[in-house]
């Protein structure tokens, strides 16, 4: 846990969901309009997505004190840092492909699969600079990032199994999509098996459309 003597610890990143304007950088200044890396503009039309900006920008600027802490004890470059989130989020921005369902009550309806672009961010040993690739990974593929190079055969203590990556397993990935927020609970959605949801599977390139399919409720 990332944690600091003045008021910025992740207190204030919760406070940020619903005071973002307590998130202030230069950049809020000089910036209006804010845009990635390929020119699209960051749609900002609601208190959803502010907030959502908001608390992922101070996530960052905590996480940039931590590099900096690193780099001053002279640890960065023998350290190897991943960061990955448990999820995405729709927040309405229209970059992933929804896919069209017909939910359990009759109704026509559609999930937006930016609920699955997870982040997942890696930093090795000694890397410099910034790239990106279109390996298709997964939030799960993790722990075998953190072991590459380090443990020759990794097994999964529970099952015995090969820790592998996505790419390695080369199958198309299933994914479920709770039915409601309760579902989500660990205390309602226990043992060996989920409990009834929605299934999409995906292959290869999140970002088409044509590579997502609605398997069913079940």
């Amino acid at each position: 846990m990332i944690s600091c003597s003045r008021t910025g610890d992740f207190r204030f990143i919760g406070r940020a969901l619903s005071a973002p304007r307590n998130i202030h950088t230069a950049f809020e200044d000089t910036d209006k309009q804010k845009y990635d890396d390929d020119g699209n503009e960051m749609i900002l039309d609601n208190p959803y997505q502010i907030s959502h900006y908001h608390v992922n920008m101070a996530a960052f600027l905590k996480l940039a004190e931590y590099f900096e802490m690193l780099k001053k004890e002279g640890v960065y470059d023998n350290t190897r840092i991943i960061i990955v989130s448990d999820h995405g989020r729709d927040i309405g921005d229209n970059i992933m492909p929804y896919v069209d369902y017909t939910n359990d009550d009759g109704e026509d309806a559609s999930i937006d699969t930016c609920w699955f672009d997870c982040a997942l961010m890696v930093k090795d040993f000694g890397s410099t600079g910034f790239n990106e690739n279109s390996i298709f990974t997964t939030n799960a593929d993790t722990v075998a990032l953190a072991i590459e190079n380090l443990i020759d055969s990794g097994k999964n203590p529970f099952t015995g199994n090969d820790i592998i990556t996505m790419a390695e397993y080369n199958k198309e990935l299933e994914i479920v999509y709770p039915k409601g927020e309760s579902d989500y609970s660990v205390e309602i959605n226990n043992g060996n098996v989920f409990i009834p949801a929605y299934w999409l599977s995906v292959d290869s390139n999140i970002y088409e459309a044509n590579k997502w399919h609605y398997l069913g409720f079940h």
